[in-house]
């Protein structure tokens, strides 16, 4: 997704934006303060559609969120990365703890890196 670093407007980069015929290049949306954001933003809730009579195509405005949400989203993502990696990572060491095949050490060290890896 991109957006007016001003404005916080979803930009069309196919559409003519600030005189540009197109925003196909880098350095043409560097030069129109446009930037690539991921879809999934965390300070953002919502688009809110907006028409644009003057230049006859349509702008998303990105609504922001309460802080109290952002922190509630990133925290439920860092904990479902970090379940996902006790999954994949740490508990078949466990199982190869609890069958004598590595040191309890190993298996800890596992689960501290995780939790260094996911924050909260």
């Amino acid at each position: 997704m991109f957006i007016d670093t001003v404005t916080k407007l979803r930009v069309n980069i196919n559409q003519p934006y600030k005189g540009f015929s197109k925003l196909d290049t880098p350095a043409i949306r560097v030069k129109a303060g446009v930037e690539e954001i991921a879809e999934n933003y965390p300070e953002y809730d919502s688009y809110e559609f907006i028409f644009n009579e003057l230049d006859h195509y349509p702008y998303y405005v990105l609504t922001a969120r309460d802080p109290e949400q952002v922190a509630k989203s990133k925290l439920a993502r860092t904990l479902e990365s970090r379940k996902s990696a006790y999954m994949n990572e740490s508990d078949p060491l466990m199982y190869d703890y609890l069958q004598d095949k590595i040191d309890k050490q190993v298996w800890l060290d596992k689960i501290v890196e995780i939790k260094e890896r996911f924050p909260k």
